[in-house]
């Protein structure tokens, strides 16, 4: 999809951590909370990071030169992960906040 002239694209990486999530929590008899999630997200990807990226701070595990690299923090507790280019954004990953981010692989 097209979001304020650049195409968002959801890496694989991202896509199986959100399944993991989502997984947990339905494993734990949240599926609504789970839907919510996953509603709540879409909208902060599509309403929140897509149309402002260089907003949100920089990732801090992953710095370079033009800080191309970025967080949201997405409901107190999880990072989204995102790379940020002229024609393109990359969403990385979603992790807890409290995970080791140093052990994170990101590129």
């Amino acid at each position: 999809m097209i979001i304020a002239g650049r195409e968002v694209v959801l890496k694989q990486q991202f896509d199986e951590m959100l399944d993991e999530i989502l997984a947990w929590y339905i494993s734990q008899g949240y599926d609504q909370f789970a839907r919510k999630f996953m509603k709540e997200l879409h909208d902060a990807i599509v309403h929140k990071i897509a149309p402002f990226p260089e907003r949100h701070s920089e990732y801090p595990f992953k710095k370079t030169p033009d800080k191309s690299y970025r967080r949201y923090i997405f409901r107190k507790k999880y990072y989204v992960i995102f790379k940020v280019m002229p024609q393109k954004l990359e969403v990385l990953a979603i992790v807890y906040s409290k995970r080791d981010l140093n052990k994170l692989p990101i590129d």
